[in-house]
């Protein structure tokens, strides 16, 4: 790996989502105790900033899923920034101190479900252990972009109010 950051987005981040902090809701950092009280936070913040029914509890589900994976692969926590952004709502989650990463056997190339061309939607692996996080975080969110260098890696999770 190189000093220069990574960066691999899977949608488009919109024009104007860098709020000013008095758009943030939340910015705390966590360990694997946090998580229930996080999810808690994240839930209400969401509700009270507007966001209801099934997308809301998508949304936290996929913050939750991406704050588990700063703490397995970091080794340590993260510090999680919830704000608003155009339209909608941005969480940006970061892992704090890089450690050794958690193996996870890479799928075969039979292991993947068939997605019909038509719904271009990411295919889960088929009896991986680990490896669900980002996938099920992208299908949730509206948007999920991964920001990774040599200190830490970045994840942006982007859901649509209303």
């Amino acid at each position: 790996m190189t000093d220069e950051a990574r960066v691999v987005a899977l949608d488009r981040l919109r024009p104007g989502d860098i709020a000013d902090r008095s758009g943030e809701l939340l910015d705390v950092m966590f360990g694997w105790t946090d998580l229930a009280r996080l999810r808690r936070q994240v839930a209400a913040q969401c509700a009270d900033a507007g966001l209801t029914g099934t997308r809301l509890d998508d949304f936290v589900l996929a913050v939750h899923e991406i704050a588990a994976n700063a703490i397995v692969h970091a080794g340590a926590g993260g510090r999680l920034i919830l704000r608003r952004a155009a339209s909608g709502l941005r969480c940006l989650v970061a892992d704090t101190v890089p450690k050794a990463t958690v193996s996870c056997p890479a799928p075969r190339s039979g292991d993947m479900h068939d997605a019909p061309a038509a719904t271009a939607e990411p295919c889960e692996p088929i009896g991986a252990d680990c490896g669900r996080g980002l996938w099920l975080a992208a299908t949730l969110a509206d948007e999920l972009s991964i920001t990774s260098g040599p200190d830490s890696t970045i994840v942006s999770l982007y859901m649509r109010l209303g």
